[in-house]
């Protein structure tokens, strides 16, 4: 005797079965993501001395980390396990914009490198090494300030120091860059401008 099993039924069972499977492909994707995370710097010799658990959660903090486009911006208030980014969008402790009178204030800008893509820690980035150089080695206020963001590049970091470093009464400012700038077109440099800069007047008249 045959069981007859409506169109119904059938296609409420095949949805089961394919949630099923799609649960089951998720949590296997998830747990090898977990164990084999995709960081390319993961097997740099850098972090030969690094254990495993350290290298995953800088793994997971750099694809975490939220940015905004329009203009290119780090998002603030974001506190994950290797790093911080205070409200004002810079990489480090919290810093008031309105400077101390005896402070001497520095504000490291750049790309990903500035920044610390990959660093353990807010310290173990170029602008927290400059700080404790100088918190060290100087009795003077100096305060070092990561304004670094993945994927800057010369443009968006003049737009940067115009339209906001500049409020923060910097004393001193230094820029790294260039593996950035080697990898982008004219193209980009114009569309990332939020109002016409100086690069921009040049590059739109050749």
């Amino acid at each position: 005797m045959s069981v007859v099993v409506s169109y119904k039924k059938q296609l409420v069972f095949g949805l089961l079965f394919l949630l099923i499977i799609y649960f089951v492909g998720e949590v296997v994707v998830q747990t090898y993501n977990f164990y084999f995370p995709h960081c390319k710097f993961m097997d740099s010799e850098v972090y030969a001395n690094v254990n495993i658990d350290l290298k995953r959660k800088i793994c997971f903090d750099t694809d975490r980390i939220k940015f905004e486009n329009t203009p290119l911006r780090n998002t603030p208030n974001q506190d994950l396990f290797s790093l911080n980014i205070n409200s004002h969008g810079f990489r480090g402790e919290e810093v008031t914009k309105i400077k101390q009178d005896d402070t001497y204030r520095i504000f490291v800008i750049g790309g990903s490198t500035t920044f610390g893509v990959g660093s353990s820690s807010n310290e173990t980035s170029i602008p927290g090494y400059l700080q404790e150089y100088f918190s060290t080695m100087t009795e003077l206020n100096v305060e070092v300030i990561n304004a670094g963001i993945p994927s800057a590049f010369s443009n968006t970091e003049f737009n940067y120091i115009q339209n906001k470093i500049l409020d923060y009464d910097p004393d001193l400012l230094i820029i790294y860059d260039g593996l950035n700038d080697s990898t982008i077109s004219s193209d980009e440099y114009l569309m990332s401008s939020e109002e016409p800069s100086l690069i921009s007047q040049i590059m739109k008249s050749l």
